[in-house]
């Protein structure tokens, strides 16, 4: 997965806020990691997703990327 330092996450809550999904993005080597409970993530991130996510998270002035 090349680095595979993840910055960033997004995180699905029930209905009593107890997280059940979660992955973990490294935009710097597009890794990713879940917990797999939803078995077909994996198949929907491609790298016009990772773009617009990475997008949406800056417009937000949230980092992605390291500074080193």
């Amino acid at each position: 997965m090349g680095c595979y330092y993840p910055r960033n996450a997004i995180l699905f809550l029930d209905k009593s806020n107890n997280i059940f999904e979660y992955f973990e993005i490294c935009f710097d080597c597009r890794g990713i990691e879940t917990n797999k409970k939803l078995p077909l993530l994996d198949e929907y991130i491609c790298n016009f997703m990772y773009e617009d996510l990475e997008k949406y998270f800056n417009e937000l002035g949230i980092e992605t990327k390291s500074r080193i």
